[in-house]
């Protein structure tokens, strides 16, 4: 996935945190999410929908 409109968007949230790329760099999956330190992660189901969306594509 692309997260780069995600990071970079006036509602990005905690995930603006993620445009410094030692930070982005540190991804681990955990119980199946991609997950960040300061426990910011990406939930499993809304990977897979935008993945599908993708193929589709």
């Amino acid at each position: 996935m692309d997260l780069t409109a995600l990071i970079h968007s006036a509602g990005a949230g905690v995930f603006a945190a993620l445009s410094d790329p030692s930070l982005f760099n540190e991804a681990f999956v955990n119980h199946g999410a991609v997950t960040w330190p300061g426990d910011i992660d990406l939930a499993p189901d809304a990977m897979y929908a935008e993945i599908k969306k993708l193929e589709t594509a």
